[in-house]
């Protein structure tokens, strides 16, 4: 066996024949007469590929020539190389290379047998590692890890200490192999500048071509990795788009001579870094190197790029990283001290810190010094609002609103381009404050603002406008509003988890109330499905739950209705009894106590719960007043309601309940006007339900008044005439308690000292007033209407002893 390594010298064919001329003479298988006289031959002008033959003819033994480096070698050496083996069946070649060379032709295997061995094929096992230097399968595998198998790294760490620490592997490594791999690279050639390339690159885990550009701008990228990976420096991957990874050694000895020779470059080269892991759905690692790096600055900036995603699916990874840092180094920093306070602000037992470091983010706001880039401002004033209307702030949440608004117009031109994604995020989360805090034309006008921005640019950031946009309108009783947005909506392609999570509420909400006013609703009750894994934690539960009993109440579910709504209400505990909550629930609440036929509930709800003098107060107890006989009073209430209605909604309902008393009192003629004014604002809003929220004799009235209403199904009232709704006499009331208690009419008897036949006429009487019949309706309808009364055995005190 002789070996050849290629140089400059040995390039050639004249200077290949000359050195394997010199080995064969070394090794004794050639004569040093033999040798003087074919080295003579093979001199620039002679034949030195006939002198190699003639000479390897003369040897008997099987000879094996390993050649190293070959890919320096002349294309015309590599070729004779080929044709040598050719003449010489008996003859073997290992050739070594870094990179594709003559001998990887494919046309080749139709000449010589040949195999070829990849620089992978050659890399250390994990079992082969733990033979060689004799350690422990665990270590075997971290050296592995850190070295992806690379043989030198075996040779420097079995020429090392072998009692290494598994602690200590990388540092001894490194050591060991950083001057040897310096020697390697030079004796190959290889381009100073494309080590320094590579030690910029060396700052990213993983690397695209265009990273690597960005990174080491000027530089052959690809070729420059290409060959990092001949030399086991790392990998590309093999699926999916390319990407090369450093083994952990390479990349530590890379970043050593990174820190050492370009300091400077690194706030340049983590902002690259940042940006790309940004672009690439990677906000986590964004953010983490940055803090990694001590660059809170460019954490800052990670944050505003992808604030939203943070917030939503990685808190608890926010968390970790951002409390870490010092509380004295974050201070400077307002945006991350925000971004914390609401992470910590989402777990019970950190709620306090979050409060702590919500106050000393929310300081920053107010700054007006300069201290607080706009862009920060812009951020923190929309998080404080955010937080403050979560925490059910609704009017303090809107000062901070409009700071955020307002630092959004005097963002630079630079600024807005650079956070454009997140923009359209930031107007929806303004305009579900504007909305809740009652400004409903402020928070329409910042959505479009919002949907406008994203259809110029980013159009998935713009889901959220376009959603409240649907809902709201919808809601207010604008239906072809809410159905033009509900069809870009349903043509836009979104994902299920957009459609049916926190950002798709108020989407479906208007699905749902769309459905009923086509009368639909199987397909309301499937659009407010959705709604069950977010009930217990969503900001939006109100709505939800108003929507969810309207759609019980029109599927003729009233008493289902009004325990769910009850049970939502539980659920929330505090914040399901204030006064915004009941406020909130009133309408749906007697509304599903009148389909009861409970008007002394329904009436005990508005006077407990409902806002005073105010328009959609009025047209309840308008409502009330229909349905108790009292036309003239209604007339007066809605009238009063119609001169201050604030949405098409109640306008309609107004409307329509002025007809009815009308109707009911100055007959068809006299009450044609209002008869047709009610008729044009449900066509022009496209609303019918308040059509069913009249009882049912009105309704048959007022649509033989309106020959000209179309309905796609057929009307139907879902509100019990009062009479219906008599109330109990105290003796009803013991038979109901005692009626709960027991299924048997003898014991009920026996309980209360009477005869069954008795039992059965109370029970007869009970039943009518209740519109059951049977025990178990009596029971359910009794416990939704709130009728049955304290049992004195169990009342105040819990169970009698």
């Amino acid at each position: 066996m002789i070996w050849v390594d290629i140089d400059r010298q040995a390039s050639s064919p004249e200077g290949f024949t000359v050195v394997v001329l010199q080995r064969l003479a070394r090794s004794g298988l050639l004569s040093d007469d033999r040798a003087r006289a074919a080295i003579d031959g093979a001199q620039p002008g002679g034949e030195p590929w006939q002198t190699l033959t003639g000479v390897l003819s003369t040897i008997d033994e099987s000879l094996v020539i390993i050649v190293d480096k070959a890919a320096g070698a002349d294309d015309s050496t590599l070729r004779g190389i080929v044709d040598v083996l050719v003449g010489h069946p008996s003859l073997r070649v290992i050739a070594a290379a870094n990179e594709a060379t003559r001998l990887d032709e494919p046309g080749l295997a139709f000449l010589v047998d040949r195999v070829t061995v990849s620089s992978i094929d050659l890399m250390f096992t994990e079992e082969e590692l733990g033979a060689a230097l004799q350690v422990d399968p665990a270590t075997a595998r971290e050296v592995h890890r850190l070295s992806g198998g690379l043989p030198l790294v075996a040779h420097a760490l079995a020429r090392a200490n072998t009692g290494i620490a598994r602690s200590d592997l990388l540092a001894v490594a490194t050591d060991a192999m950083e001057a040897f791999m310096r020697v390697r690279i030079e004796a190959a050639e290889y381009d100073p500048r494309s080590i320094d390339a590579l030690a910029r690159m060396s700052l990213a885990d993983e690397l695209t071509v265009e990273l690597a550009r960005d990174l080491a701008p000027g530089a052959e990228a690809r070729g420059i990795l290409d060959a990092a990976a001949h030399y086991g420096f790392g990998s590309w991957s093999e699926e999916g788009s390319r990407v090369f990874t450093f083994i952990p050694l390479a990349r530590e000895l890379l970043r050593r001579e990174l820190h050492r020779r370009f300091p400077e470059e690194l706030p340049r080269l983590n902002r690259a870094v940042a940006d790309w892991r940004l672009q690439n759905g990677m906000p986590v690692a964004a953010l983490e190197s940055a803090v990694v790096t001590g660059d809170l600055m460019l954490a800052s900036h990670v944050v505003k790029s992808s604030w939203f995603t943070l917030l939503r699916q990685h808190g608890e990874r926010v968390r970790e990283i951002l409390g870490s840092v010092p509380l004295g180094r974050l201070r400077p920093y307002p945006l991350l001290v925000m971004l914390l306070a609401i992470c910590y602000n989402a777990v019970g037992v950190r709620r306090v810190r979050g409060l702590q470091l919500f106050a000393i983010a929310a300081a920053a706001t107010k700054s007006t010094n300069g201290e607080i880039s706009q862009s920060d401002r812009v951020f923190l004033c929309a998080a404080e609002s955010s937080a403050l209307r979560v925490l059910g702030f609704h009017t303090r949440a809107i000062p901070p609103a409009q700071r955020a608004l307002e630092a959004v117009d005097r963002l630079s031109t630079e600024e807005a381009e650079q956070y454009r994604e997140q923009l359209p995020r930031i107007y929806a989360q303004l305009g579900i404050t504007f909305y809740y805090g009652g400004e409903l034309a402020l928070a329409l006008e910042v959505l479009g603002m919002g949907l406008a921005l994203a259809e110029s640019g980013q159009r998935d950031a713009g889901f959220s406008c376009l959603a409240m946009l649907a809902g709201i309108h919808a809601l207010d009783g604008d239906i072809p509003e809410a159905r033009r947005f509900v069809e870009l909506v349903r043509a836009g392609g979104w994902p299920d988890e957009l459609l049916d999570g926190y950002q798709g509420t108020f989407y479906r909400v208007a699905e749902a109330v769309i459905a009923l006013e086509e009368l639909d609703v199987e397909a309301a009750q499937r659009h407010v499905e959705v709604f069950a894994p977010h009930r217990a934690t969503s900001e939006h539960w109100l709505v939800m739950a108003c929507v969810e009993a309207m759609v019980e109440l029109q599927a003729g579910a009233a008493a289902t209705g009004l325990v769910r709504l009850d049970s939502t209400v539980a659920e929330h505990g505090r914040s399901g009894h204030a006064p915004r909550a009941r406020r909130a629930l009133s309408t749906v609440r007697m509304l599903l106590h009148l389909a009861l036929g409970n008007v002394e509930a329904a009436r005990d709800v508005l006077h407990r719960d409902a806002a005073d003098a105010d328009a959609r107060t009025m047209v309840d107890r308008a409502r009330l007043a229909l349905v108790t006989g009292q036309a003239a009073e209604a007339l007066r209430l809605t009238r009063e309601a119609g001169r201050s209605a604030p949405s098409s909604q109640v306008s309609a309902e107004a409307a329509v309940l002025e007809a009815v008393a009308l109707l009911r009192t100055v007959g068809e003629v006299h009450s044609k006007p209002a008869v047709d004014r009610a008729s044009a604002l449900l066509v022009d809003r496209g609303q019918l339900l308040p059509l069913t929220l009249i009882p049912a004799a009105d309704l048959e009235r007022l649509t033989e008044a309106i020959p000209a209403l179309c309905t796609p199904r057929p009307l139907v009232s879902v509100i019990r005439h009062g009479a219906a709704a008599q109330a109990l006499t105290p003796r009803e009331q013991v038979v109901l308690r005692a009626l709960a208690r027991s299924t048997s009419t003898s014991a009920i008897a026996a309980e209360l000292s009477v005869s069954t036949n008795t039992v059965k006429t109370q029970l007869k009487s009970l039943y009518r007033k209740l519109g059951a019949s049977n025990r178990e309706q009596a029971v359910a309808i009794a416990t939704a209407r709130h009728l049955l009364p304290p049992d004195p055995e169990t009342d105040g005190t819990g169970p009698a002893s």
